[in-house]
């Protein structure tokens, strides 16, 4: 029987929302992580226009998933200077792991991100530091900040993104639903690629995720739907944390 696919909660964005999604059953609960000048991290979705107070910080959020006994997705929402990525250890996104690993497993971590030399410089140095952990590169995001004249060619490389995650060495693909429809969600099977799709939120789509093998995990700010669909949908579910060695 093949595997049940997973459910990520999408958007907790605080401790209460990180119990709620253990609570309802998710295998992940997700959240995004900004940095703040000075090098504080803390949680929010949408650009911080202040110093961040007020804002729960990562590690409130690290704890609260350590306590619920899931795993995180962790969305990154920012990338580092250029400069540092030629040494992936002081980039700001290996701090933010070596945080994250104080706190859970590597085999209960994803990091997902949409800048790709983010990607290659943390799957660089968990190969040598914590292999387990997965990481992913998310596509489909607005291209509001992309010059007019390259987005034809950006959303291209989304559509077709096996050029990208071979270069990042991306563990997953992370597409937006309607990218995975089109193009991604069969090039991720024909290939073996696993597949995390977002954010699917109305019963026939997830309906349509669910079913087994049709793609790795999906994220969803309906995580008690997804999981009672999944019931229904069948497969064999994994463990929660206790987890086996993760196979890239």
């Amino acid at each position: 029987m093949r595997p049940a696919v997973l459910v990520s909660a999408h958007r907790c964005e605080d401790v209460a929302d990180a119990a709620s999604g253990a609570a309802m059953g998710a295998d992940y609960v997700e959240f995004d992580v900004r940095r703040m000048p000075g090098g504080r991290f803390v949680i929010s979705h949408d650009p911080v226009r202040d110093a961040g107070e007020g804002l729960p910080t990562y590690e409130e959020l690290l704890e609260a998933v350590a306590a619920g006994g899931v795993r995180a997705h962790i969305d990154f929402k920012f990338s580092s200077p250029p400069r540092l990525y030629a040494d992936p250890a002081e980039s700001y996104e290996v701090a933010a792991a070596r945080i994250a690993l104080r706190h859970l497993p590597a085999e209960c971590l994803l990091f997902t991100s949409g800048h790709d030399a983010g990607v290659q410089a943390l799957r660089t140095w968990a190969d040598a530091e914590a292999p387990e952990i997965l990481v992913g590169l998310s596509v489909g995001q607005r291209l509001r900040h992309i010059r007019r004249h390259k987005r034809f060619g950006v959303r291209l490389t989304e559509l077709f993104p096996a050029g990208r995650v071979a270069e990042a060495n991306a563990d997953v693909v992370v597409p937006h639903h309607w990218l995975a429809v089109l193009t991604v969600g069969p090039w991720a099977a024909r290939h073996g690629v696993r597949m995390l799709v977002w954010t699917v939120d109305r019963p026939y789509a997830l309906w349509f995720w669910l079913r087994p093998g049709r793609c790795w995990m999906v994220t969803s700010n309906r995580p008690g739907r997804a999981v009672s669909l999944r019931r229904v949908r069948g497969g064999t579910r994994p463990g929660r944390t206790k987890t086996t060695t993760t196979q890239r």
